[in-house]
């Protein structure tokens, strides 16, 4: 086991190069944005952006999730083929026919939604990117299932480096303002398409399209189609709520907490990409189970550190960041980091409903999640604003994984730890919660603070894992002496 464990680590560090080295250059970028973007700028941005997240949600129709349950059916690489061959096609097809509608239409649409503060070319520059971004994200899941990390981070942060540089270039130097965003999302992607292309060579054929094969993928895709509607009506109706029971300004403000929680996701995203390809490759072994289940109490304790860790010191890092306007922002970052984290619970729940064929608990979750959030969002948000929403998104978030578990433990069962997890993450929350409310004298007293509590919870966590660490020392030390 302690074999496996050493690859997914190794895996998911590999992956996380990438999102640290896209994070470190949106940390660059943030200071600069929000000094010239003002709350209601991002309040449009980010409405395009969650607008078209649902789109391609739609054009995708979760052909990458049926993509990697059927490469692993087979050693043969033709067959393989034909699987990526047949998802890139129908999603061609599909976004190429969506992205034509919505540019004919754009003047019509963006009078709509926004009425005098949107442009057409708002709404067009995302419709070409509809197309142009599918073969970037193809490659990037041909190069997980073939297990190659090394590749995946090469090509997802040369992408993000290249998206920024253009970024800055459109929106700061020639000032394009919001059209630059769009403008600098569209070409990247464009430039990327030809590099997967050249990189799949001999994969993309047309003739490697099959009906037959797009039959049996679609039917077993089609449960997680509306689940995965469901996960964006979950994670990003809030602002469209927030639009309309508040301002822009306040999904603006919104926006930029949620992205700084999304330094969460260097973690658990590079955990998710690592996961899926990790778990069904070892899903026939002996110990997979075991395996599961320790890689659970393992996510449970580090990532609920590093959310705990974010929920503190959330003011501060937006005080180095943002501009004032910005500042308000903390206490949705905190909440959201703890959403991230569930989402990761998820991807771990999902396994044993995802071996076992049988992905439609996964898409009733996500359906009872998007009701209640909805409700939640409705009751909360008139009074709570960005923090109700932040709120409403994390309490309807946890009912994925909860009933994702329980379905999952009747067709695949795992001897997973929920209590020891549960009770250790609700501690580091509440202690987080709790210094957020204490009211110090000077900054650097509440850094100081801050810092010697995070590193009480961080001995805590040691301490209590202090049998589970001394084994993975002494196989560590046992493993160098013989070789």
């Amino acid at each position: 086991m302690l074999k496996q464990l050493k690859q997914l680590g190794s895996d998911s560090m590999i992956y996380g190069i990438s999102g640290v080295v896209a994070r470190l250059v949106g940390v660059l970028i943030i200071p600069i944005y929000t000094r010239i973007f003002v709350p209601e700028d991002y309040g449009i941005i980010n409405l395009i952006n969650i607008t078209f997240y649902l789109i391609g949600i739609l054009m995708l129709c979760s052909m990458d999730n049926a993509s990697h349950r059927w490469y692993y059916d087979t050693d043969d690489i033709e067959d393989q083929k034909k699987t990526f061959g047949t998802w890139v096609w129908f999603q061609l097809s599909l976004s190429a026919a969506a992205a034509i509608i919505i540019i004919l239409l754009s003047p019509v649409l963006v009078k709509a939604f926004f009425k005098e503060d949107a442009k057409p070319i708002y709404l067009i520059l995302p419709a070409i990117a509809l197309v142009t971004n599918i073969l970037p994200q193809v490659i990037t899941n041909w190069y997980r299932v073939r297990r190659k990390p090394v590749a995946t981070v090469v090509f997802t942060i040369s992408q993000t480096i290249v998206t920024i540089g253009l970024s800055v270039l459109f929106v700061v130097v020639l000032r394009w303002h919001i059209t630059g965003v769009f403008a600098a999302l569209t070409i990247s992607s464009t430039i990327f398409s030809l590099v997967a292309l050249q990189q799949m060579q001999g994969w993309l054929h047309i003739k490697y399209f099959l009906k037959s094969r797009l039959l049996p993928m679609l039917k077993y895709a089609l449960p997680f189609i509306p689940a995965a509607i469901a996960y964006w009506l979950l994670n990003s109706t809030d602002s469209y709520f927030l639009v309309y029971f508040k301002n822009k300004a306040e999904v603006g403000i919104f926006g930029i907490g949620a992205y700084i929680a999304s330094g969460i996701s260097l973690f658990t995203g590079a955990f998710q990409q690592a996961w899926i390809p990790f778990a069904f490759s070892i899903m026939n072994e002996d110990n997979a189970k075991q395996v599961y289940a320790t890689v659970f109490l393992l996510f449970g304790y580090v990532m609920g550190f590093l959310a705990a860790l974010l929920m503190i010191f959330a003011p501060e890092i937006l005080l180095v960041l943002t501009a004032p306007a910005y500042h308000d922002a903390a206490w949705v970052a905190g909440i959201l980091g703890y959403n991230l984290v569930v989402i990761g619970f998820t991807s771990i729940a999902s396994i044993g409903i995802s071996i076992a064929k049988k992905p439609s608990s996964f898409g009733i979750a996500m359906m009872i999640a998007t009701v209640v959030t909805i409700i939640l969002d409705i009751i909360l948000i008139p009074h709570y604003g960005k923090e109700g929403s932040a709120i409403a998104t994390l309490a309807a978030q946890l009912i994925v994984p909860a009933w994702i578990f329980y379905k999952g433990n009747k067709v695949y069962p795992i001897p997973y730890k929920y209590t020891e997890v549960v009770l250790v993450m609700l501690l580091m929350a509440a202690i987080a919660v709790s210094v957020r409310f204490i009211s110090f004298d000077g900054l650097l007293m509440q850094v100081i603070v801050k810092t010697a509590v995070a590193l009480l919870m961080l001995l805590f966590i040691l301490v209590a894992n202090k049998s589970k660490l001394q084994l993975v020392l002494s196989k560590l030390k046992k493993r160098k002496q013989g070789a």
